[in-house]
């Protein structure tokens, strides 16, 4: 905590009696802190299944590319890529196999108790935080499909800055479920009424003729999906 202070340079806590307490300042870092957290504990999932492939495929070297879904659909289709992944439905110039499903679901301040779900009129009318990248064009798609117009529309680029102003009630949000931050103070996530599911699966071209590599990754990404819905596979 002395070395975090120390290239901040500012005080995070205050001792008295060998009690600590966050400072003002500390307070408003800790949604920055936690999500650090989290993206390291994301960090070693991922060096966990990629370890695991290095194993058994010691003379295969991985690259790994993040964008938007039209643009993985688009390097699956040209083979930039042997597989991508993205939320479904896609166009059929790819073959699409579904692994998992979410759901959408708004982000609220701690202080909405009274809200165990929301309606997109509702979040309408609010100050609405809208995530970019990937993400935008399906929130866009769900406010058009119910005939509704965001009002008052702020954009922002990472979905923890989004964490963190709904925690500071600077506005509402929406994401997929599973990118909700679960240890993130502040905020509540509720679902939508009536509730909307996010459909994401694996992407092949369509005359792909997958390698033994190629099947030994699909199994691994099947079986950490597998596991996330129930602990208890193996």
């Amino acid at each position: 905590m002395a070395a975090l202070e120390k290239n901040v340079g500012v005080a995070l806590v205050t001792r008295n009696r060998g009690a600590l307490q966050l400072t003002e300042t500390g307070n408003r870092l800790l949604p920055h802190v936690r999500q650090i957290c989290a993206s390291i504990n994301a960090i070693r999932t991922e060096i966990s299944g990629v370890s695991e492939f290095s194993l058994r495929f010691p003379g295969i070297e991985l690259s790994m590319f993040e964008g938007t879904d039209p643009e993985v659909v688009e390097w699956v289709r040209t083979h930039a890529a042997d597989v991508g992944y993205s939320t479904l439905p896609i166009p059929d110039v790819v073959d699409a196999q579904e692994l998992s499903h979410d759901e959408w679901v708004a982000l609220l301040p701690a202080s909405f108790r009274q809200h165990r779900s929301v309606t997109l009129k509702f979040l309408s009318q609010q100050r609405f935080l809208m995530p970019g990248g990937g993400c935008e064009p399906y929130i866009r798609d769900l406010f058009r499909d119910a005939k509704l117009s965001l009002e008052s529309l702020i954009s922002v680029k990472e979905m923890s800055t989004i964490h963190a102003m709904v925690a500071q009630r600077l506005g509402v949000g929406i994401l997929p479920s599973l990118a909700v931050q679960k240890a993130c103070r502040g905020l509540r996530a509720v679902p939508l009424s009536p509730r909307q599911l996010r459909r994401f699966g694996q992407l092949l071209p369509r005359d792909a003729s997958p390698s033994p590599a190629l099947k030994a990754w699909s199994a691994i990404v099947h079986n950490a999906f597998k596991t996330r819905r129930d602990p208890r596979a193996s």
